[in-house]
């Protein structure tokens, strides 16, 4: 049976809850099975903590249960791209009959198999390819994409993540500005063990540490001596949580103040990541700031297709008057809006924000100089721009959910 060579699904569960993981598991398969054509699928991949046998448990009336969502890749052959969000719709109703008492929600995504063998390397390939459970097709199917190797993966990917996760910290800024609830104590705490291990993640790959494994990482975080001691006992105690999460030990945490610490001592971090990508040993904010499209497009801007495509791009935003080029673009013209928000979020995250606003004017809509309202102007640009989840956060059932980060 496929579900014999799942193997272990947490690090350290007990029976009980590897046998209820592998119970949805089996019923997953069998729904996608039962909605989905052979002929049209390619593969059913377990992705995430569980994907890699690392999957968190928490215990709950004396009881393991599982902690983490099931995330779930279906990959389809011989479909249009317009098909696959159908493909998403049957699988999601199916998912959702069979799990209304589950303990776990189920994220699910859609991707043919041309588009992943044709997609840019990506951190979050290099970790599926080495961390996940087949749940349908080949057994080797995944680790068969050999393009996915870490040395392919763009630096900027990590930047993108520690930027990702750092948001995160600034989403919780926004939520403690209400009455606190459990449910949104509990949020915050998962946000923030999310930054922590982002943050220390971005900088073992500059230090040539990362591996897609949990557990090693946290292996050679301990023997780095590059981080300060509080940040490797940081990282040492998010993994703990990210293994074998304990709320009761925030309880009479005040949350606001935790979570403004974490800004504080993530900073320096962030700050050698940007060093290494930037290859700007012992750079300083105000270095950082001085050239922000330099600094913004790192890692793609020495291409000339790149260059060339950006122009075009600018053109067609910006348009000819009588004939004539446009007048000179600012810096934030040139990016992405991902690359914009990704190299302002330093500036507005570590209080910052005033002292170098000639650079943020234009790149996020804002009137405010205060900390508070560059924050909001650029948590609004990043649920337009940067990551889609975030209306979820900020907006609840109002807005449909979007599937996923890396």
């Amino acid at each position: 049976m496929m579900a014999e060579r799942w193997g272990r699904l947490t690090i350290d569960g007990g029976e009980h809850v590897e046998g209820v993981l592998r119970t949805y598991l089996s019923q997953i398969a069998a729904v996608v099975e039962s909605v989905v054509p052979r002929s049209q699928c390619r593969a059913v991949i377990l992705l995430g903590g569980y994907g890699r046998g690392e999957g968190g448990v928490h215990v709950e009336a004396g009881r393991e249960r599982p902690h983490n969502n099931l995330d779930i890749l279906v990959v389809t052959r011989g479909l249009l791209a317009l098909d696959l969000a159908g493909v998403k719709r049957r699988v999601d109703a199916a998912i959702a009959v069979v799990s209304r008492d589950w303990i776990v929600a189920v994220d699910v995504g859609v991707i043919s198999a041309l588009r992943l063998q044709m997609s840019a390397c990506s951190v979050m390939w290099y970790d599926m390819r080495f961390g996940h459970k087949i749940l349908l097709g080949e057994a080797d199917y995944v680790r068969g994409l050999s393009r996915f190797t870490l040395d392919g993966v763009n630096p900027v990917d990590f930047r993108n993540l520690l930027v990702n996760r750092g948001t995160l910290l600034l989403i919780n800024e926004m939520l403690l500005g209400s009455d606190e609830t459990e449910d949104m104590r509990r949020t915050v705490v998962r946000h923030g063990v999310k930054a922590i291990i982002g943050y220390g993640d971005a900088f073992l790959f500059f230090a040539g540490q990362y591996h897609w494994s949990y557990r090693v990482r946290r292996a050679r975080m301990a023997s780095q001596t590059q981080l300060s001691p509080e940040f490797r006992e940081l990282y040492e105690g998010a993994m703990q949580f990210r293994f074998r999460p304990d709320y009761s030990f925030y309880a009479d945490t005040d949350l606001r103040a935790w979570n403004c610490s974490l800004l504080a001592r993530l900073e320096p971090v962030h700050l050698k990541v940007e060093a290494a990508l930037l290859k700007r040993p012992g750079l300083t904010w105000e270095q950082y700031s001085r050239f922000p499209r330099r600094n913004a497009l790192a890692g793609g801007w020495l291409s000339y297709r790149a260059k060339l495509m950006r122009l075009v791009g600018l053109l067609r935003r910006r348009g000819f008057h009588a004939g004539v080029l446009p007048r000179k673009a600012r810096w934030h013209e040139w990016c992405t809006r991902r690359e914009v928000l990704s190299f302002v979020f330093p500036l507005v995250a570590y209080g910052l924000a005033s002292n170098y606003r000639r650079v943020i004017d234009g790149a996020v809509d804002c009137d405010s100089i205060d900390r508070q309202g560059v924050r909001d102007a650029y948590l609004d640009a990043w649920a337009r721009d940067g990551d889609h989840n975030y209306c979820r956060a900020r907006f609840g059932d109002q807005l449909p959910a979007v599937v996923g980060d890396a």
